[in-house]
């Protein structure tokens, strides 16, 4: 908050994403905020940092300028960059099985037909989706 020794926006950014919102990023998978108020806590959280990033700090924002804003620099929301994160760590968990992480014996993948040999018709073909299939009745 106090970095007077610098006012160019790019490097603040970098500062912000580097220092700040890398540790509220670490391990978010396990400890993420699923309340509506805790998530508008690290969003005011990051909406200060944008002002700061882009030397607005007494400007106030509606919500359309601040994703506007955010678009602008390149940042995902922090409800997004969550889900986000929770979305890679469960592609790694099912396309790279480690001991220490493993999907649940009753989730498996989904065999759907090939698409040359039925009349299956999407626009992508059947590699490219994923598809679950649970086994507990």
């Amino acid at each position: 908050r106090n970095c007077s020794f610098n006012r160019n926006t790019n490097q603040r950014k970098i500062l912000f994403l580097a220092i700040i919102r890398s540790q509220f990023e670490h391990c978010s998978q396990i400890w993420r905020p699923v309340h509506k108020t805790n998530i508008d806590k690290f969003e005011a959280m990051q909406k200060r940092a944008v002002k700061w990033v882009l030397s607005e700090d007494f400007c106030s924002y509606t919500k359309s300028e601040y994703h506007l804003k955010l678009k602008n620099l390149d940042v995902l929301p922090m409800k997004y960059k969550f889900d986000y994160n929770d979305l890679v760590l469960f592609y790694k968990m099912f396309n790279h099985p480690s001991p220490f992480s493993s999907i649940p014996c009753y989730l498996r993948k989904k065999h759907l037909p090939d698409p040359k040999l039925t009349r299956y018709t999407r626009s992508m073909s059947s590699s490219d989706e994923l598809q679950l299939e649970c086994s507990i009745k």
